[in-house]
């Protein structure tokens, strides 16, 4: 009982946000702004975005496990990394949406962003 509730606690909000991200990449977006630019700039804001928080959702999982910080950090942005890469070929097989290695450099910005903010204040 106390295995399940320490998952359900620490690895269940990672794996939901996981795939959140996963369900919103499976979908064609919309522009979202009037020019390339503001479109571009609010879509690459989301990826950090979602990112950061799966960061910090994947470092506070591994810092239940007894894990350092500072290689929780490293571990947290290797998965996500990982996972945006994973979900860029995913990606390429939606009609309409592709793969971009630039997107994975945002994905990857925004774990580190978001595992740094936790290292500091968890």
């Amino acid at each position: 009982m106390v295995k399940l509730m320490k998952f359900l606690k620490f690895w269940l909000p990672p794996i939901l946000w996981a795939i959140i991200i996963f369900r919103l990449s499976s979908n064609v977006l919309p522009s979202v702004g009037p020019t390339y630019l503001s479109d571009f700039a609010f879509k690459k804001f989301s990826h950090v975005f979602f990112y950061a928080v799966l960061g910090i959702l994947v470092y506070r999982a591994l810092l239940s496990e007894n894990i350092v910080r500072t290689k929780a950090l490293y571990i947290s942005i290797i998965v996500c990394l990982i996972y945006g890469i994973g979900d860029e070929i995913h990606q390429s097989f939606i009609p309409g949406r592709g793969p971009h290695i630039r997107d994975v450099v945002f994905d990857t910005i925004g774990s580190s962003l978001g595992g740094i903010w936790a290292k500091k204040y968890l």
